[in-house]
């Protein structure tokens, strides 16, 4: 007992239970959990002995009333101030209902736009500060991890290593990697994106695995300058319906090994402006017809820059430029009475060389 009976009976004669004690919390662990503390107050009662201290009962706020699913809880922390009262007028009956807010317990988290501005904060550093004048919220948590509202109304997040958001199944879940920058994303559904998504810088996207893309309806793509597709492996691309790939500027297709271009049943139509060049850094152009010939209009003509091989086919070829004067010169032919000569002599080779010929 904090003391004897008699001394009780006299004790409490003598105190005024209506004057509230600053008490200074000793024991908060309480062996019920109900958030019960006990106090020293100074020159009141005999602080030496922790054991005799009686609980001192918290006095909660209102709220929405008092239940195990409703209103808030916490306990004081060892060394904070409380306010003491005697409210049954019984020494061993004490609550607590708040504290003096004086120099020693003041917290200059709030100051920068007092009286504006109310929150809580906890020894790890964690606080909540709300600024009704700015209309903003800052919440810290002890990790370094922020959640601002600023005053443009934008939410922020800032985390120290990584941002998740996971289904509660955990199936799906999105990731964003605060250090590295890195956002991964996984989910057993189709992952639909409704607006533009444009990708700036000289960035890369990589795809490891399989990938399949559909694509409903048209589809338009619009390149700027500078644009390199790198396909490492096989590739594969597969028109369906009648599609159309439209370039509206220029374009250079590199390819380093082998490759090579099948059209099927259809035709392929080059109707350039200019001119189309096919060039090769080894080997030889052909242009094959399995069926048919390969037709140049009237109006067209073939240019050879180097050496033009013969194309197979018919009883004789067909041979123009440079090569033409050349074969005119040189080509004989089998005859009842032996080789013939050639078709020209070197005279009119020379004025030859001079003509442009057409077909037609």
């Amino acid at each position: 007992m904090l003391a004897k009976l008699p001394d009780f009976i006299d004790q409490t004669r003598n105190v005024d239970f209506y004057i509230p004690q600053r008490g200074v919390v000793v024991v908060n662990e309480d062996p019920k959990k109900l958030g019960r503390v006990k106090v020293s107050i100074t020159d009141f009662w005999d602080n030496s002995d922790t054991d005799a201290l009686p609980w001192v009962f918290p006095k909660n706020g209102t709220g929405i009333g008092g239940g195990t699913d409703r209103s808030a809880f916490a306990v004081p922390e060892l060394t904070s101030e409380l306010l003491i009262t005697f409210p049954f007028a019984d020494i061993y009956m004490p609550v607590y209902e708040g504290y003096w807010q004086t120099a020693l317990t003041h917290q200059g988290l709030f100051d920068e736009t007092y009286p504006n501005s109310y929150g809580w904060v906890d020894p790890t550093g964690t606080s909540l500060k709300i600024d009704k004048q700015r209309k903003t919220l800052e919440f810290l948590h002890a990790s370094g991890f922020e959640i601002i509202v600023d005053e443009n109304r934008d939410v922020i997040f800032k985390a120290p290593r990584k941002i998740k958001f996971e289904s509660k199944d955990g199936l799906s879940n999105m990731e964003f990697d605060t250090e590295s920058g890195k956002f991964t994303s996984e989910s057993p559904e189709a992952q639909e994106i409704k607006s533009n998504l444009v990708v700036n810088n000289e960035s890369i996207i990589e795809n490891t695995s399989s990938r399949q893309e559909n694509i409903a309806g048209n589809k338009v793509t619009k390149t700027g300058a500078g644009l390199k597709v790198s396909v490492g492996g096989s590739m594969s691309e597969s028109v369906i319906s009648d599609k159309a790939v439209t370039i509206g500027g220029s374009r250079s297709t590199l390819v380093a090994t082998n490759d090579e271009e099948t059209v099927g049943l259809n035709k392929r139509v080059f109707s350039p402006l200019g001119s189309i060049t096919l060039q090769v850094v080894a080997g030889a152009v052909s242009l094959l017809s399995a069926a048919g010939a390969v037709v140049v209009p009237l109006t067209g003509i073939i240019e050879v820059s180097g050496t033009m091989t013969r194309v197979q086919g018919g009883t004789q070829p067909n041979i123009l430029g440079s090569d033409l004067i050349q074969w005119l010169q040189s080509h004989t032919h089998g005859s009842g009475i032996g080789p013939t000569s050639a078709p020209l002599e070197a005279v009119q080779a020379l004025a030859l060389l001079s003509k442009t010929f057409f077909s037609g």
